[in-house]
């Protein structure tokens, strides 16, 4: 399965209204606290975030989206944050290295299940093992029987 990176940006909301009352320390008579406080909504922008993930949707940018909208949370001060948007700013296809083990592991998934193959990561994995093979002859030539006199 492909991976791909992702980069996204967060706008994060709260709403703020003091809770408390007010208090003066000296002696005076008939002190009364009449605030009344009004809700503030407080918009911050500056979230930045990338990862990584696997998918084989087609669209990885909403797949993406669907994986930070069920998945995202933003832990911090006191305060409780909605998120005001994400938005998905740049998707690139990670190209994984091929090796040894990988290519072992994708030609075994074929014969396993030939049906559910990715063409270009079997025909990664088959040149992989191709000039492997080929740069260590020693390892596919066999061994030549010798007469034991």
């Amino acid at each position: 399965m492909p991976k791909y990176e992702v980069s996204a940006e967060i706008v994060l909301r709260t709403y703020i209204t003091p809770h408390g009352y007010f208090v003066l320390d000296s002696d005076v008579e008939d002190f009364e606290d009449e605030s009344s406080w009004g809700e503030e909504t407080i918009v911050q922008d500056g979230g930045s975030i990338s990862f990584v993930f696997e998918t084989d949707a087609e669209d990885v940018g909403d797949a993406a989206a669907m994986l930070l909208q069920d998945n995202l949370m933003f832990q911090g001060d006191d305060f409780e944050w909605e998120f005001e948007s994400i938005t998905i700013t740049d998707v690139e296809e990670v190209e994984v290295p091929m090796t040894r083990g990988r290519a072992v592991e994708i030609l075994r998934a074929y014969l396993v299940r030939p049906s559910e193959a990715n063409a270009e990561d079997l025909r990664k994995a088959i040149e992989f093992l191709l000039a492997f093979m080929a740069a260590r002859p020693h390892l596919t030539t066999p061994p030549v029987n010798q007469e034991v006199a």
